[in-house]
């Protein structure tokens, strides 16, 4: 009989750890955000005149990947910040506008955006393969095809401005330097 509360006790032990262990993360991505030099998943997008783009094209280039809705809102507000940054550093980087749905950008999308970009639609794998739960999410992927910075939903103009500074400066995007500098500014 003591053997057996004895092995009761020890299985509902072993059960707790197991619940404390997925509460706290262990094991699991709970971040939006990559590790420094994470290689980005391999990739194909349909470009909106029907031809395709993968990631071994944009090989040698730094991109950022907007994952984003034509209807979200936060997306346009999103884009609106990127549009005054992206000014500044077209030359330095490459900015691709995925659609993570089936829609095309209406005239109306475009007018309000101010951009001159095109909207290239993402697989449901892409999607998957780079975690996007929510849109908008910014990926920022170096000329190595390393995986720099990943951010879900919005941030401030002042923030986006020294990530990508950052970017092309091609320093520090872990969370604590992001801080500092954010700070000290």
């Amino acid at each position: 009989m003591k053997r057996g509360i004895y092995l009761y006790r020890l299985i509902l032990a072993a059960c707790l750890l197991i619940i404390i262990a997925c509460a706290a993360g262990i094991g699991i991505n709970r971040h939006t955000r990559a590790r420094q030099d994470e290689n980005a998943p391999g990739f194909l997008i349909t470009k909106p005149d029907g031809g395709q783009l993968s990631n071994k094209d944009l090989l040698g280039h730094s991109f950022c990947l907007l994952f984003i809705r034509a209807d979200c809102n936060y997306c346009l507000e999103e884009l609106k910040q990127l549009n005054t940054i992206y000014t500044d550093y077209k030359d330095k980087f490459d900015l691709l506008l995925v659609s993570t749905g089936n829609e095309e950008l209406s005239d109306e999308f475009k007018a309000r955006l101010k951009m001159p970009l095109d909207l290239y639609r993402a697989s449901p794998e892409m999607s998957s393969h780079f975690k996007v739960k929510n849109v908008p999410m910014l990926v920022l992927v170096d000329e190595h095809g390393k995986i720099r910075y990943r951010q879900m939903g919005l941030r401030s103009e002042k923030f986006q401005k020294i990530v990508f500074e950052r970017f092309v400066r091609r320093e520090s995007l872990t969370d604590e330097a992001l801080r500092l500098v954010y700070k000290t500014q």
